[in-house]
């Protein structure tokens, strides 16, 4: 039996201590071990900061009390009539539809159940214009929200099931594909999945096989480019900064690049986790190194060390990459949603209060 504080461990944390490998040797490491498999050549950059584009403060969402307030935002989506809606894994049963930018709170979908409607665990969400996809990590079914948000159907993904083999992210990549990212023992992919049947369609993505690992749980992180042009999906390293971009028709690779974290941790070169969120022209990469522990009552997680942020386009071209070491800041926050150029940190740890922060990415100097 899986109680919540290890399924939130799991669902955020992986091992923090890796082979120490210094910068030289990565650089003349080939392959790197650590990176995925199956791709292009990647040279490492420096974490240098760029600041082309910056995150500009809008406005906060939560309260210290009231029925706007959260114990721990966990995963949070933007409908296409601009609301925000979030999950919270201290009341997992609960989606909280906020309006912007008035703040105020729309709406409370859900209760606790098994029926239409209820839900046990929410840990993963994803948009489909008005409509939401919920994962429900104990129920271990995706549930369709339509945009009244009534439940419209429920399905399971192939060979999904139990904390053990779960979902991390979702996206919708067209009107019968699903994107997800699976997490397991061992072993974490990205694959297209029937959105309708919850059958697998294809493996893009997989974690290398690594022996030390072989009884860790591995997470991937993963999205889809929205809107109307070419289809690319993203996907974000577990163990180092690597991004890459592959066209969801041909597999064509469009961005790829890994950042070195060598200088920013130590004993090691890679970040303790990542995530990544596609926005209209460009994705938010997201990766931290390893903090102190932090036990919320019914919950534990990772607080943060230093944070790195990269935007880029899906090209690869670097529009913005900002190290972020204040613990005060909310840009500290994890990657909740990106709507255009819109980025929505969900900051459990800085603060008074848990809040959802939105900031609007702007040209820098």
């Amino acid at each position: 039996m899986f109680t919540l504080p290890s399924v939130a461990f799991s669902l955020r944390t992986a091992a923090f201590f890796l082979p120490c490998l210094a910068l030289a040797a990565c650089a003349d490491a080939s392959p790197n071990p650590d990176l995925f498999a199956g791709l292009g050549p990647v040279r490492m950059e420096s974490p240098t900061p760029d600041a082309s584009l910056e995150p500009v403060f809008v406005r906060e969402y939560g309260s210290l009390s009231g029925e706007d307030s959260f114990g721990m935002p966990w995963a949070a989506v933007v409908r296409d009539d601009g609301s925000l809606v979030v999950s919270d894994i201290l009341d997992p049963c609960i989606l909280t539809v906020i309006d912007r930018p008035s703040g105020a709170v729309r709406e409370k979908l859900g209760r606790c159940g098994e029926g239409p409607g209820e839900f046990k665990m929410i840990t993963t969400l994803a948009t489909d214009a008005d409509s939401v996809f919920v994962y429900d990590q104990e129920l271990g079914v995706v549930i369709v929200l339509d945009p009244e948000g009534i439940e419209a159907r429920r399905f399971a993904a192939e060979g999904v099931g139990g904390p053990l083999n779960t979902l991390d992210d979702m996206a919708l990549l067209d009107d019968s594909t699903m994107l997800i990212a699976r997490s397991q023992v061992g072993r974490a992919s990205v694959e297209s999945i029937d959105r309708g049947t919850g059958r697998l369609r294809r493996v893009w993505f997989e974690t290398p096989e690594d022996a030390e690992l072989a009884e860790t749980i591995r997470h991937l992180s993963a999205c889809t480019r929205p809107g109307a042009g070419p289809a690319t999906i993203v996907a974000m390293n577990e163990w180092v900064f690597e991004g890459v971009g592959v066209s969801a028709d041909t597999g064509e690779e469009r961005l790829h690049f890994h950042t070195s974290f060598a200088d920013l941790r130590d004993g090691g070169d890679g970040p303790s986790s990542t995530g990544v969120q596609c926005g209209a022209s460009m994705a938010l990469f997201r990766g931290t190194t390893p903090g102190p522990m932090e036990d919320l009552g019914i919950a534990v997680t990772a607080r943060a060390g230093v944070v790195v942020l990269e935007a880029r386009e899906y090209d690869g071209t670097l529009r913005m990459r900002m190290i972020v070491e204040d613990e005060g800041s909310l840009l500290r926050g994890g990657l909740g949603a990106v709507k255009g150029d819109t980025l929505f940190l969900l900051n459990n740890l800085a603060g008074a209060y848990p809040v959802v922060a939105e900031f609007v990415l702007q040209p820098g100097g």
